[in-house]
């Protein structure tokens, strides 16, 4: 239901002002939906490294979207808190992935704008577990407390 609210948000703007560099890929996300396979690693190649190595880098090459619901939501409590002195939340993390400032302001009207903002970026290539912890650690936003949430998720501890 969410999903469907959010995209309905996003489809009634013009699509030259959602993205800054306007590559807007156009198919559906499947964001939200977990795939429960992606809780581990999908091949191991034996012989070549631990299976701790090979869940990790499963995990950081794991697409926006297939990520489990729950990691989804610690992020989206923790960037969906504006932070009016410094930016820091999901309007800064919509600029460093290269969003226009019109789309970023919008995202306000959106009951949960991270989901939002990451619904719309796991339409991208480059939406993978990996590019998201490295825009959260940009000196820029600096957001580690969330970047370690996603840390830990690869790592294969806490949440799964």
């Amino acid at each position: 239901m969410v999903y469907a609210a959010n995209m309905n948000i996003i489809t009634q703007w013009p699509q030259e002002l959602i993205f800054a560099n306007k590559n807007l890929i156009a198919e559906e996300s499947g964001f939200g939906v977990v795939d429960p396979a992606m809780q581990v690693p999908r091949e191991f190649v034996p012989g070549k490294s631990s299976s701790s190595d090979q869940l990790k880098s499963s995990r950081l090459s794991t697409k926006v979207k297939d990520m489990p619901y729950a990691i989804i939501a610690k992020i989206c409590l923790k960037l969906d808190k504006e932070d009016d002195k410094l930016y820091k939340d999901y309007r800064l993390l919509g600029e460093k992935m290269g969003y226009a400032a019109f789309f970023i302001r919008k995202l306000k009207d959106s009951e949960y704008p991270t989901e939002t903002l990451l619904q719309l970026w796991s339409l991208k290539p480059e939406a993978t577990v990996q590019n998201l912890i490295a825009l959260l650690k940009d000196t820029d936003l600096g957001r580690m407390d969330v970047a370690k949430i996603l840390e830990d998720w690869v790592e294969g501890k806490g949440s799964k």
